[in-house]
């Protein structure tokens, strides 16, 4: 007995159904559809196994719609973000904030955090890293991120040229950002500051940006 809800197709299993969870046996099902002469043990069987094979083609079609990055959200995304090597949480500028600490013996905390007692309540807070002191962690949306992933996913299937770059550029911001070429070995992005979107400084504070190998890169917000 397979119990599915109203995502499945009308008509699949022969069935339309509403809000309700349903329990339908899909294997006895179509092997009642045989006719008479054909209800034999053998034949019921080989119809009950093609029908497993239907019920478990319908699972896999399942995940990957799962995982379709238009519509995937919440854990999926953060699973996407690791083939493309993008991370939900970001940092900003401007903020103060904890940071794990070990302290020696009889040293008061300073604004960290340390380990915890089973019972205690948990505190947020962040390993240092360099450049991370005096910047603001930020989670993504799900809408943001997805962004995020489909820019790095396009960037890391191109031949990272400066017409493969200016290319992406067009596509995705259009003409808030444009990329010169300093014929120095040096690029410089020129993002305009009047851009409400947060797409380009989430790809920029998290070094997303692309650039040709052995090139130096610049930021200028004109």
């Amino acid at each position: 007995m397979l119990t599915y809800s109203d995502d499945l197709p009308y008509g699949f299993g022969g069935f339309g159904t509403g809000d309700a969870v349903v329990e339908f046996d899909f294997e006895g099902y179509y092997a009642n559809l045989l006719i008479l002469q054909y209800k034999k043990p053998k034949a019921m069987a080989t119809i009950k196994a093609l029908s497993r094979a239907a019920i478990a083609d319908r699972i896999t079609e399942s995940v990957r719609d799962a995982f379709d990055i238009d519509t995937a959200t919440g854990h999926t995304l953060d699973i996407l973000g690791k083939y493309v090597g993008a991370q939900r949480t970001t940092y900003g500028v401007g903020a103060t904030k904890e940071f794990f600490e070990f302290l020696e013996y009889g040293d008061t905390p300073d604004g960290g955090i340390g380990f915890a007692e089973y019972g205690d309540d948990p505190v947020s807070g962040l390993f240092l890293f360099y450049g991370a002191a005096t910047r603001t962690a930020y989670a993504l949306s799900d809408d943001e991120f997805r962004r995020v992933i489909q820019f790095l996913a396009k960037a890391n299937a191109m031949f990272l040229s400066m017409e493969g770059i200016d290319d992406l550029l067009h596509d995705t911001f259009e003409d808030k950002v444009f990329l010169i070429d300093n014929e120095d070995m040096t690029i410089t992005y020129h993002h305009d500051s009047t851009d409400t979107d947060t797409l380009f400084s989430i790809l920029e504070d998290a070094g997303f940006l692309p650039k040709p190998m052995g090139v130096s890169m610049s930021v200028v917000e004109d």
